[in-house]
Order: C-alpha cells, then sequence, then structure tokens
C-alpha cells in the first residue's frame, strides 16, 4: 500500500509542485510507523500491535486525502494546469474572499493561455537554467498578472 501511495503522490506532485506539503505527511506517517517498531521489540508490522493499526489506518486517511487532491481541480473548475499556477498565485495570501479567489482562478487561467500562446518566445529549451530566460518569463507573468 505505501508504494502505491507513493507512486501515486510523485504523481500528484509532478502535476503541481505546491503539493510538496502531502509528502512532508507521507514522512511523518511513515517515521511514526518506524519509530513505534523500534520502541516496541514485539512489534510485528501488522495487526498484532495498535500500532501497526494506526499506521494502516493513517495511510488509509491519507490516500483518502490524495484522491480528493488529484480531483480537486474537477471542484475548481480549472484543469491540472490551471489549478497549479491558482496554488501558485493563491501561496502569497490564502485569505481571500469568495469573490478574490475567483479573479485568482481567472488569473490562472489567463496566465496558462498567454503563456501557451507565447511559448515559441519565452520558454525556450531549458528556459528555468538559464537566469536571461528566466527573468524573461518572470518579467513576462508579473506583466500579465498585473
Amino acid at each position: 500500500m505505501r508504494l502505491f501511495i507513493e507512486d501515486k503522490l510523485e504523481k500528484l506532485l509532478n502535476q503541481n509542485v505546491t503539493r510538496i506539503d502531502f509528502a512532508k505527511k507521507l514522512q511523518d506517517i511513515i517515521n511514526k510507523y518506524n519509530n513505534a517498531s523500534k520502541e516496541n521489540p514485539n512489534f510485528d508490522g501488522f495487526y498484532g500491535d495498535n500500532s501497526a493499526g494506526a499506521y494502516f489506518e493513517d495511510l488509509i486517511d491519507f490516500s483518502k486525502k490524495l484522491r480528493d487532491e488529484e480531483e480537486r481541480h474537477i471542484r475548481e473548475n480549472l484543469t491540472p494546469d490551471e489549478l497549479e499556477l491558482f496554488d501558485l498565485i493563491r501561496q502569497t495570501n490564502k485569505n481571500l474572499t469568495k469573490k478574490e479567489e475567483q479573479l485568482v482562478k481567472l488569473a490562472a487561467k489567463d496566465l496558462l493561455k498567454r503563456l501557451k500562446e507565447e511559448k515559441d518566445k519565452l520558454l525556450v529549451t531549458d528556459w528555468y537554467k538559464d537566469e536571461v530566460a528566466k527573468l524573461t518569463v518572470l518579467k513576462f507573468v508579473k506583466q500579465e498578472l498585473n
């Protein structure tokens, strides 16, 4: 189950970098399990110990949260790419009103559309590795969001 969850999490992180908190939460669950097995020499890692049962329940709860996150773009009425931009923009202020949130969603949609229109000019190969290209993209994004 752990491997399945790790694989699913990796895919979600590749789609949206703002999901890093999910990776931290999974690591906390794993650390908690490992600590329980070190503290109890009779720990069998399965159903013979309450810690193992709690670990399994934690993994099930975590997988449900991953499923919710995977479907969040639908609830937000955004594509996965638009959701990532929305999340990145929203990171600066998480306490938005509903109206402000709608404006940020529109901004994310418009920004993605404009980035796709201008990708040949802006997004040269490995643009994120070149400082000049990165600054050009950053300037474009700031102008579009302004």
